[in-house]
């Protein structure tokens, strides 16, 4: 959400403004501006979008300042993926014992 003032150029206090107004006039709970690019990259991350992509819709200047912001992500999506493993190891051991098994969970 962007506003422009009478050169073009983006009027930040504008669109502070008018986001303060929005929620104001809604039913949501206050939270600050900054609190939607952080809603952003969570659905980033939750969409399972790759930190390269993320980082850079962040406007970071490496992938690392986005890993180092974003960690508690990353201890989620490990808790996922240990899940998701868990439920491979069990389709796999349902698979009829004559089948080679090369990948070892």
């Amino acid at each position: 959400m962007v506003f422009s003032d009478d050169l073009g150029l983006p009027h930040r206090s504008q669109t502070r403004k008018t986001y303060d107004t929005i929620v104001r006039q809604s039913v949501l709970e206050h939270r600050g501006y900054h609190s939607l690019r952080h809603t952003h990259s969570s659905n980033l991350f939750d969409a399972e979008f790759d930190i390269l992509t993320i980082s850079q819709r962040m406007g970071h200047s490496s992938v690392a300042i986005t890993m180092d912001i974003y960690t508690h992500f990353f201890e989620r999506r490990k808790k996922k993926n240990a899940i998701r493993l868990q439920e491979l190891k069990k389709s796999m051991s349902q698979l009829p014992k004559w089948l080679p098994k090369f990948v070892k969970l």
